[in-house]
């Protein structure tokens, strides 16, 4: 599938999920990760909110990084958004790489560096909520 140039422009220029989770109810949990890639400058800030039953409801993310590291924080968390953290806790890097170009399309090969960060994104963020 061709990379999703409007999808990225959208997610780019919108910028829909830019932000952090807040105000949780009695019922709700709130879980924050952030990643520093020094090695290339971004840096990620995942938020999600989780029902008692783990039900991810609501996810944001704030990025010091390039466009591809807006659409891909933007097409992870329309993969992950109405999925359990204890699903998602067991994606491989495989799985969230096919969740992301569903949405986008297939990321040239010199940007395929950015599923590895939503991985980690990932594993940070399941790793703290699943420790509770």
């Amino acid at each position: 599938m061709e990379f999703n140039k409007e999808k990225f422009s959208h997610f780019v220029m919108n910028r829909p999920y830019l932000g952090e989770v807040k105000d949780a109810s009695e019922t709700e949990q709130i879980y924050k990760y952030a990643l520093d890639k020094a090695g290339c400058g971004d840096s990620y800030e995942l938020s999600l909110k989780t029902d008692s039953k783990g039900q991810i409801n609501d996810a944001k993310y704030i990025t010091f990084g390039c466009g591809y590291a807006q659409a891909t924080c933007c097409a992870l968390i329309e993969s992950i958004v109405n999925h359990n953290i204890s699903e998602i806790a067991n994606w491989s890097e495989k799985d969230i790489e096919q969740k992301i170009e569903s949405i986008m399309g297939e990321y040239p090969i010199h940007k395929k560096g950015y599923m590895v960060f939503a991985k980690e994104l990932l594993d940070g963020i399941c790793n703290q909520a699943l420790v509770k």
